[in-house]
């Protein structure tokens, strides 16, 4: 992969392109969970829709991931921000505008095409515009835009929601989407990326085998840390903590997943790491902080609570990185495919602790997430081997005879 900085836009625009596309992108289902209260009171719809709306989100997303991805090596990476732009500004006016629960599904869907293209082209910018030793702490900033959304739905409540009305909040969050469109790459000969498809190369079977292996490590990673977004609040309220307490060190505890993010990338770039081993590292911690929140109670839960966020959520900078290094002649593609594996996840895990708290209690849920983070976190390390191999393959390939 190159790593020269004169690519589509400077470094320093590729960052702030990279962090407000990914921010439009996976903003409409947070900033709806968030104002949650005030939509469900005015349109009258269930907890139960609710969720279904945001598994809908998840699920188009997925379904529409590695597509977006080989688009995105093909239309370019300018386009692909216009894309995740247009869709989500478009699904954010639908919900704003919307009279029923109907409304609010279709809005979501049509923002879910949108998010889909929004880590190909993201991921595909930094890789091609910033520097390979500073590219561990700007994939860490650029994954902190995803907890950052959860903190702004819930700003959007006491700021927007609770002084003009909550559809003034999505009609304000339009502005993310002109700012993504402005900041996008605008150079013909660049934009579309140094590289397509493997230099017009099939992919070959040691690479599926390293993307397969990825796209599992990434599902079961993602199914529990979506769960303790969602689910983190009712739980501790269960086990006898204020509501008000609760919702306090659900923000301090995004917070440091939003640090862990950026600290684990800065490390990287500091120690030279170029490997998916912190990764494991990460989700393995993160189960001993699932057991945490399983079993104890009281004033314990709060540290518990910072470090399955900061742990259990404070990977995902480092995957990407891992992932656009192995695969740095088609960053885009193969973000696409991985990224399908986290949106499965994040559609699936919400709805398998819910059901879990139903059919036994929180304990018990808790205690399955912890099992499925020790599980991806076994599955990163192999994936690490198979990358390993994978490069010996192709050193040998690329080698002059």
């Amino acid at each position: 992969m190159s790593t020269d900085t004169g690519g589509p836009v400077g470094p320093g625009r590729a960052v702030a392109a990279a962090i407000v596309v990914t921010t439009v992108g996976a903003l409409p289902p947070f900033l709806l969970g968030g104002m949650a209260v005030q939509v469900r009171g005015e349109l009258t719809f269930t907890e139960g829709q609710l969720g279904l709306a945001v598994t809908v989100f998840f699920a188009v997303s997925a379904a529409l991931s590695a597509a977006a991805g080989r688009l995105t090596e093909r239309l370019g990476i300018g386009k692909a921000m216009a894309t995740t732009a247009l869709f989500a500004g478009v699904g954010l006016l639908v919900i704003a505008a919307s009279t029923s629960y109907g409304h609010v599904l279709a809005g979501l869907a049509v923002a879910a095409i949108g998010n889909a293209f929004a880590q190909p082209g993201a991921n595909a910018l930094l890789a091609h515009s910033v520097r390979q030793r500073r590219q561990g702490l700007v994939f860490g900033a650029k994954q902190s835009a995803v907890p950052f959304t959860s903190l702004l739905g819930g700003a959007a409540v006491p700021l927007i929601a609770l002084t003009v009305g909550w559809r003034w909040a999505f009609v304000a969050a339009v502005g993310l989407c002109v700012t993504a469109v402005v900041l996008a790459p605008r150079d013909r000969s660049r934009a579309r990326g140094p590289v397509r498809g493997e230099g017009g190369r099939r992919r070959s079977a040691a690479a599926n085998r390293v993307l397969r292996a990825l796209v599992l490590a990434a599902l079961l990673g993602n199914m529990g840390a979506n769960s303790l977004g969602i689910f983190l609040v009712e739980s501790l309220v269960d086990d006898g903590v204020a509501e008000s307490l609760a919702g306090a060190l659900l923000v301090l505890s995004s917070s440091s997943a939003i640090a862990a993010r950026v600290a684990g990338g800065w490390l990287v770039d500091r120690r030279g790491w170029h490997s998916l081993r912190p990764v494991g590292g990460l989700l393995a911690v993160s189960s001993l902080g699932y057991l945490g929140l399983a079993w104890l109670s009281g004033p314990v839960l709060a540290p518990f609570a910072l470090l399955t966020f900061a742990a259990g959520w404070g990977w995902n900078g480092l995957f990407a990185l891992a992932l656009v290094r192995t695969f740095h002649r088609e960053p885009a593609a193969a973000s696409g495919v991985a990224q399908g594996g986290l949106f499965v996840g994040a559609m699936a895990g919400p709805g398998l602790f819910g059901w879990a708290v139903e059919l036994f209690d929180f304990a018990w849920a808790w205690s399955g997430a912890g099992v499925l983070a020790l599980s991806a976190g076994a599955t990163m390390l192999l994936a690490q081997r198979l990358i390993e191999r994978y490069a010996v393959d192709e050193a040998s390939t690329e080698a002059p005879r």
